[in-house]
């Protein structure tokens, strides 16, 4: 009877929820069965031979460009090491002093020297002539010793006049080539072309024009006013016969890429590259060393 009551009382156990859960999970599994068979089974359809062919032309394009800038950026850190490893300009100005200071010692070193090999020759010439027949013939020899001598001393100082001249020309060279050092020739190739170049410096301060061998042509103003000044610069030139070809300094960068697109607006064929901040550029033909 106890045992009977107790049973009574105690709750039941039913299992009817956690069917419901293992029905439910089984039926979203199968669900996503069927999904990811459908979706494996519609693959992506191919493409036709006009966009594989278009695909492969865009992609050799970006590799052209590609290789473009690698070869400009090899280009500016040639120029850049070139810059980092030319010698200090206070420093060459120090030795084109020195080689001054040294041709003008050495030049009147040589001339003190000949003015005092003339001036006893004419004492040696008054001193013979003041004195007689017998005294002459008593000096004779002495005489021609000093002759001997002074032939001697003109090969020395004949060698020394030619040892400064080979210096006087070696550090005029020197100096030549200092000069010159941080210039920039440029010589453009007109046989390619029938248009005539010119050539834009721009910098942060100003912004420069020139065209080959045409020094009248010269332009220059101020950076802080390219834009109008530079339209108005463009109405000298024409599409049809000139082309623009930009040299951009670091600082100008933001006055190059205004200028650049003034001038393709208009219609110019432009071509730029990069210059070190302090290199000056010659627009014509390069002067030779002097001999």
């Amino acid at each position: 009877m106890a045992s009977r009551l107790r049973s009574r009382a105690s709750p039941t156990i039913s299992f009817f929820s956690f069917q419901d859960i293992i029905t439910s999970v089984t039926g979203i599994l199968v669900l996503v069965t069927l999904i990811l068979t459908l979706y494996l089974e519609n693959s992506a359809p191919s493409s036709g031979p006009v966009e594989t062919e278009t695909l492969r032309r865009r992609w050799d394009h970006l590799l052209e460009q590609t290789q473009n800038v690698t070869t400009r950026n090899e280009a500016i850190r040639a120029r850049q090491l070139a810059l980092t490893t030319s010698p200090d300009p206070t420093q060459l100005q120090a030795e084109i002093r020195d080689g001054l200071e040294q041709i003008q010692s050495l030049s009147n070193r040589l001339a003190a020297a000949r003015q005092q090999a003339a001036q006893q020759a004419q004492d040696s010439e008054t001193r013979a002539a003041e004195l007689g027949l017998g005294e002459v013939r008593q000096r004779a020899g002495s005489v021609e010793r000093e002759l001997e001598q002074w032939k001697q001393n003109n090969s020395v100082l004949a060698a020394e006049s030619a040892s400064l001249e080979s210096l006087e020309l070696e550090l005029r060279k020197k100096i030549h080539a200092a000069t010159n050092q941080h210039r920039l020739w440029l010589l453009p190739d007109l046989t390619s072309t029938t248009r005539q170049p010119v050539l834009i410096t721009v910098s942060r301060t100003n912004v420069i024009c020139d065209r080959f061998h045409q020094p009248d042509q010269h332009r220059e103003f101020p950076a802080d006013q390219s834009s109008s000044l530079f339209a108005e610069a463009l109405r000298h030139w024409h599409p049809s016969r000139d082309y623009l070809v930009f040299y951009v300094r670091p600082s100008g960068i933001e006055v190059f890429t205004r200028c650049l697109e003034i001038a393709k607006s208009a219609g110019f064929q432009v071509g730029y590259d990069a210059l070190e901040e302090n290199r000056e550029i010659i627009f014509s033909a390069p002067t030779s060393p002097p001999p």
